[in-house]
């Protein structure tokens, strides 16, 4: 009879021993949302972040132990991004690191595994128990082949993890989150300062000149362009020379890449530049923006006739172009310094090489004669100026003949204002005094023998007496 009962006592122990391996226990546990976060830091390298998945139980002490991640469904948003744009699942790399702070290389065998929504091992253990139960630490990455060949937007997308832990005869499943935060940021490298030359005078008449600004803008939201200048340029030029104050309305600006828009002109107020506004985010998130700087031959003879230097600085703001967002992206401020260089440049040009005076009747004898020459000298000069004239020789000659050149008188028609008269000999004289600046001027001169010089010529054969006649500068 006692053996019986002890029999019997053996035979329900080991019943529910094997009714406990057979049947397995299944728990669900939930753990602290895991953050995977891209920024303006690691948008060109590999996000990445080790995390504890779960807090496994007694089931990784069995034989064979085994782990398996899914998703529980594709990223959900809770904020909609520009263009609502949902990063798919298959983003996300898994990497099982450790189990209770020992590394897996020692325990089993991991595996990196792309996220979906089937199940897919992350680890193998080895045949033996691996004697081990705590917090399972898995790195969660999007790789930098992924980063490279797609484009992100900013928002926040969320998913359910589903790990499953499994021995032979024991099986546990845990619930995580994922929450994929994609931060909305502008990154601008800084832009170099401008040197605009202007070293010519078909700068002024008809090329006019302009310089371009290039910053590489990496970024995961649409932008607004804004620049503006200071309100006066600072000059620096030649001692004596007052500042031009030149505006800052002289420059216009434009959008060149990746967009192209009309050009405007600065200000001492933000402005939003044409073809920059919302511009979207860049393929890849990184694009090179060009903005072009220019000076129209209008401008320059208007504001930057003097030579000398003239600096400003132009402030560009990048803003988050994306209607009311909740978490807009910080503005970017860029300063550019800007320096336009206009060198001492002159140029004389005579429109007429050879002036005739004839004496033809006596009324020429008695009165004299005069010969306007319209537009006669053509001046061009960064810096104000004056102009001498001499003659190359003391006399016109006519062969072996000669007149004294000082019969000549040059100077101003009726109405040419900035001229002097003078009696031409060989040393320079000053005909025109103190003129400003100035591109293309003209000015019309007064050839004449006046009356009383006529005497100089009496007695002289008949007969064309020629001198050469040499406008200058300055005085040699």
């Amino acid at each position: 009879m006692n053996n019986y009962k002890n029999n019997s006592s053996a035979f329900l122990l080991y019943s529910v021993l094997l009714l406990l391996v057979v049947f397995p226990l299944k728990k669900t546990i939930a753990q602290n949302p895991i953050i995977l976060e891209v920024n303006a830091n690691n948008i060109q390298g590999e996000p990445a972040v080790v995390a504890t998945a779960y807090k496994a139980g007694s089931c990784l002490l069995g034989l064979l132990p085994a782990i398996k991640a899914r998703a529980s469904g594709n990223f959900t948003t809770t904020t909609i991004p520009t263009p609502g744009v949902t990063p798919p699942l298959s983003y996300i790399n898994l990497l099982i690191q450790q189990i209770a702070g020992v590394s897996v290389d020692i325990l089993g065998t991991k595996y990196l595994v792309t996220l979906s929504t089937t199940d897919k091992t992350i680890f193998q253990g080895l045949a033996q128990s691996i004697q081990q139960s705590g917090n399972v630490d898995v790195r969660f990455s999007i790789p930098a082949s992924v980063m490279a060949a797609n484009t992100f937007y900013a928002g926040i997308f969320n998913t359910g993890l589903i790990f499953t832990t499994t021995t032979l005869g024991c099986s546990n499943t845990f619930n995580n989150n994922l929450q994929l935060n994609i931060l909305p940021f502008i990154g601008v490298t800084t832009p170099t300062p401008l040197t605009i030359s202007v070293n010519n005078f078909e700068t002024f008449r008809s090329l006019g000149v302009n310089a371009q600004q290039s910053f590489i803008n990496t970024r995961t939201v649409p932008i607004n362009m804004q620049v503006k200048g200071n309100a006066v340029f600072n000059f620096s030029g030649p001692a004596g020379i007052l500042n031009p104050n030149t505006g800052i309305q002289n420059m216009k600006v434009a959008i060149s890449s990746p967009a192209t828009g009309a050009a405007i002109a600065l200000s001492a107020a933000y402005q939003n530049i044409p073809g920059a506004t919302s511009l979207a985010v860049p393929v890849k998130n990184t694009e090179t923006d060009i903005l072009t700087y220019s000076l129209s031959p209008s401008d320059l003879v208007a504001g930057f006739m003097q030579s000398g230097t003239y600096s400003n600085s132009v402030y560009s703001q990048i803003t988050d172009s994306r209607p009311t967002p909740s978490n807009p992206a910080p503005a970017v401020n860029l300063v550019t310094p800007i320096s336009i260089q206009v060198a001492d440049l002159q140029e004389i040009r005579l429109n007429q090489t050879v002036i005739n005076l004839a004496f033809n009747n006596l009324a020429d004898y008695q009165n004299g004669i005069v010969v306007n020459t319209p537009n006669h000298i053509t001046i061009s000069k960064t810096n104000p100026f004056d102009v001498y004239v001499k003659s190359n020789t003391s006399v016109l000659v006519n062969g072996t003949n000669s007149i004294p050149v000082s019969c000549l008188q040059i100077g101003p028609v009726s109405g040419q204002t900035d001229m002097l008269p003078i009696t031409l000999s060989t040393t320079p004289q000053k005909v025109i005094s103190g003129a400003k600046p100035c591109l293309d001027r003209n000015f019309s001169v007064k050839y004449s023998v006046p009356a009383d010089k006529v005497p100089l010529l009496l007695g002289k054969p008949p007969g064309t007496y020629t001198t050469t006649v040499t406008y200058s500068f300055t005085a040699p």
